[in-house]
């Protein structure tokens, strides 16, 4: 029986924010969708599907098959290889008091901010999320281009702190 195994990294990082502010305040950069990653995803999702549909056809599933049988595969086929296509609307605000992730503003409730990187079966790519306390959930960041990069630069390092 085949194991599952899943690798979780989790980096906390202590902030240098104020919290409990009232608003966002000013907008400090943005990061939009990494589409280098979203393109990878939909290449590799459609080499397995070329590579699962090549296999059935030398069995000869194929041609025995009914046309409702053939005609759901593919629709289930183009889901799966189209799938990642949901986060090419994925984008980051970084402002002075919190965060906008996909139109939704997350303000800092402590200085401490969590990203957790999954790797393992079950995932094409690793997965990167963020949690930030008061948050109901963690946020996947890993279709926004350098999203950790910038958090980090922006509200982990009080030196580098730049203000654009």
């Amino acid at each position: 029986m085949a194991r599952y195994h899943r690798r979780t990294e989790t980096t906390t990082y202590p902030l240098t924010v104020s919290t409990h502010a009232p608003s966002l305040g000013r907008l400090l950069a943005q990061a939009g969708p990494d589409w280098k990653r979203i393109g990878l995803d939909v290449l590799i999702r459609a080499a397995l599907v070329a590579l699962a549909t090549f296999i059935f056809w030398r069995r000869g599933d194929l041609t025995t098959s009914s046309p409702f049988v053939l005609i759901t595969t593919a629709c289930i086929y183009a889901v799966l290889v189209l799938f990642p296509l949901r986060h090419c609307r994925d984008s980051m605000g970084f402002y002075e008091n919190g965060i906008v992730y996909r139109g939704k503003s997350y303000l800092f409730q402590t200085p401490k901010a969590e990203w957790s990187r999954v790797s393992g079966t079950g995932h094409f790519l690793s997965v990167t999320y963020l949690y930030l306390d008061g948050m109901a959930k963690q946020i996947n960041v890993s279709c926004v281009r350098d999203a950790q990069d910038t958090f980090t630069r922006l509200y982990a390092n009080s030196p580098q702190r730049e203000m654009i």
